[in-house]
């Protein structure tokens, strides 16, 4: 048998995040990857910004819990987190250090998220680029679907046809999505230092809890509002927690200048702006009517019917503007092997309680609701840096909506347009000719 490299990534939770570690290297050489609540956008052919933080989802280990879990996922391994039916979520991934990147393969069942193929663990030059870069890369929010947007990710129970796996390989066996992390060449890295970020993403609207579990009643009134400043924050470090969730805004120690859009008197809140912020977000709950619960009868086996516990996995939503940039380097300054993997299973209310008795909390506010407060949305780019191509495979892929037209004579979600005047634009920067600063 041979022996393994010494320099193989391995992963670990911390909190509720994911980590993906060099056991033989430095602490600068982790990054961090956070599972975010968010809104559900309308799926009414607008192109939306990109919508903020509503906590982090819980993770959980399948080996902490091998005597209640599916019998496929002891083989599987891997970490499980829940969803409700029709909840949207987005990735977040922050490295430790911003000279040490990462390339970062992410599937939805299976399914290439940037490229629609089906999974494997190559890097290499391909018609559509089939990873992100971090720290250029800070968040994905949904399958690529070309011309500089995305297709939101909404979870679906398998056997619909909702999923991006189903209407790709046009089966529903796998679920979950799929991680799989790749260090660089350590000679290459050397010689090329990975470009420092201008900002780490944080659309936070979070508590002290990290999954919301604090959510009671909206309690908003119109007369919030967040004070704004037009000015450059210099040198400002927040540390991620002890548990690995983000508090407010995470800056990494860089010169960072933020530009309101469309109004100069709207910019984005500072640290303390936003803690408000999360605090009048995280007593949010909603009426029956502003729900989004599992309250439909998905098709799907005897089993899931009667049980009513569901693995999920992750279908398109609404378009959203949103940049998947590309590789900079090239696929030669990864190094293949050095990396790590993981399975990240999706489960329902439901089946999350079922196998560690801990209730779910309630879902966020709609998109609706959230915009008829102002609250700030968020526009990313980066001038410096190409954009990866479109997908001809994920741009056939039908949304949640023009699923349901063709299963349902009436609708099955709330898609009403909102009006968004509060988008907070935070731009990128890269140049691999920027002179690096050492000790003196």
């Amino acid at each position: 048998m041979s022996t393994p490299p010494l320099n193989k990534l391995s992963v670990k939770v911390d909190g509720n995040q994911l980590i993906f570690y060099n056991p033989n290297n430095e602490i600068d050489d982790n990054i961090g990857v956070t599972f975010h609540r968010t809104l559900r956008i309308p799926d009414d052919g607008k192109i939306y910004p990109l919508p903020p933080s509503l906590g982090s989802f819980p993770v959980k280990r399948v080996d902490d819990y091998l005597d209640r879990v599916p019998e496929a996922w002891k083989k599987q391994g891997g970490v499980f987190i829940p969803l409700y039916q029709r909840e949207a979520m987005w990735l977040e991934f922050m490295n430790f250090n911003t000279e040490y990147p990462h390339a970062m393969k992410i599937a939805v069942g299976k399914v290439n998220a940037l490229s629609g193929e089906t999974w494997d663990e190559e890097i290499k030059l391909r018609n559509v680029q089939d990873y992100v870069v971090t720290p250029l890369q800070p968040w994905l929010d949904g399958i690529n679907a070309g011309d500089g947007y995305i297709k939101q990710f909404i979870a679906m129970p398998l056997g619909g046809g909702y999923t991006v796996e189903g209407q790709v390989t046009g089966e529903e066996k796998v679920g979950g999505c799929q991680i799989i992390c790749y260090a660089p060449n350590h000679e290459k890295r050397l010689k090329q230092f990975a470009p420092k970020p201008v900002v780490q993403r944080s659309k936070q609207c979070e508590k002290k809890s990290s999954y919301g579990s604090d959510l009671q009643s909206l309690n908003l009134t119109p007369s919030f509002s967040i004070p704004s400043s037009n000015d450059c924050v210099n040198s400002l470090f927040v540390p991620p927690s002890a548990s690995g969730s983000s508090f407010g805004y995470v800056m990494p120690q860089e010169e960072m200048c933020y530009e309101s859009a469309p109004s100069s008197s709207s910019c984005v809140p500072s640290l303390m702006d936003h803690t408000i912020l999360e605090q009048e977000l995280s007593k949010c709950t909603l009426d029956d009517d502003e729900c989004e619960n599992d309250f439909l009868d998905y098709e799907g086996t005897e089993e899931r019917k009667v049980s009513g516990a569901k693995e999920l996995g992750l279908a398109a939503g609404g378009k959203m503007k949103q940049q998947i940039i590309e590789d900079p380097y090239g696929p030669s300054f990864w190094d293949e092997m050095t990396k790590a993997r993981i399975f990240i299973h999706i489960v329902n209310s439901e089946m999350y309680e079922q196998i560690t008795g801990e209730k779910v909390p309630p879902t966020p506010i709609t998109a609706q609701t959230y915009a008829s407060y102002n609250y700030p949305w968020f526009d990313f780019y980066n001038e410096d840096t190409g954009s990866v191509g479109k997908s001809n495979i994920l741009s056939q892929v039908k949304s949640v909506k023009e699923v349901d037209q063709e299963k349902y004579a009436w609708p099955q979600q709330n898609d009403s347009s909102v009006q968004i005047n509060n988008v907070t634009t935070i731009k990128g920067s890269f140049n691999k000719s920027d002179v690096r600063d050492g000790d003196w």
